[in-house]
């Protein structure tokens, strides 16, 4: 999870301005894998202020917005898409259909980034994210690039050992794994008390198969979950 964090913040990477002046809406759970790194760990290891939620509700975010005027804003899309079509057009940064974000941008005039990230817990969660700071930056509609020290493919769905990943637009699992001359960091070691489950999971070669459908063009990855 150090690990991870210490990729997020990888120069060009990390779309946190790193400012103590920022201030973050938490209102995303911390016992889920996304909450507790990317909106508790992540934030706070640079500083910024957390306004927390004993429960969220779109009243209780739209007050947080205008009272704290908060700079960056995790979400997930169930809760940004509800956000989108509130009364007040408020907003949430995370992956839509074409419809939501070009909804998104005529409600924000273009002074928003909204950027996707994909991950899951079995991978400590990130690997990948687009960026505002690398070259082209944020694709509309895709899921961004690797983090820095991870490797991934996308493979046949009935081949999940192949050697040779598909090429571009060719739809297939998403595997990845970490760097192959030092530990594995971005993969679990594996399910408690599962071995049989554990197999099926982590292929030949310390790969995660995810049981993600995508593909990739341009050098960024499409995730359809």
């Amino acid at each position: 999870m150090v690990s991870n964090l210490e990729q997020a913040n990888a120069k060009g990477f990390c779309n946190f301005t790193n400012s103590k002046d920022d201030v973050v809406p938490a209102f995303l759970p911390f016992f889920h894998i996304y909450g507790l790194m990317f909106v508790m760990l992540h934030i706070l290891s640079h500083g910024a202020k957390l306004i927390t939620f004993p429960k969220f509700t779109s009243e209780s975010f739209i007050k947080c917005l205008r009272k704290h005027r908060p700079t960056f804003i995790p979400s997930v899309p169930p809760v940004s898409r509800r956000l989108l079509f509130h009364k007040d057009n408020t907003i949430g940064a995370a992956p839509f259909s074409g419809s939501d974000v070009d909804r998104f941008h005529r409600i924000t005039k273009g002074k928003v980034n909204l950027i996707q990230a994909y991950g899951m817990t079995e991978s400590s969660p990130l690997s990948i994210i687009q960026s505002i700071y690398l070259k082209g930056g944020v694709k509309q509609g895709g899921t961004g690039v690797m983090v820095p020290n991870t490797e991934g493919r996308f493979v046949p769905i009935d081949e999940p050992n192949s050697q040779i990943g598909l090429g571009p637009h060719q739809p297939g699992e998403v595997i990845h794994k970490g760097p192959s001359d030092i530990i594995n960091l971005l993969v679990m070691k594996g399910y408690l008390n599962n071995p049989e489950a554990t197999r099926e999971t982590i292929s030949e070669g310390g790969w995660l198969r995810t049981g993600d459908i995508g593909y990739h063009d341009e050098g960024r990855s499409h995730i359809h979950y």
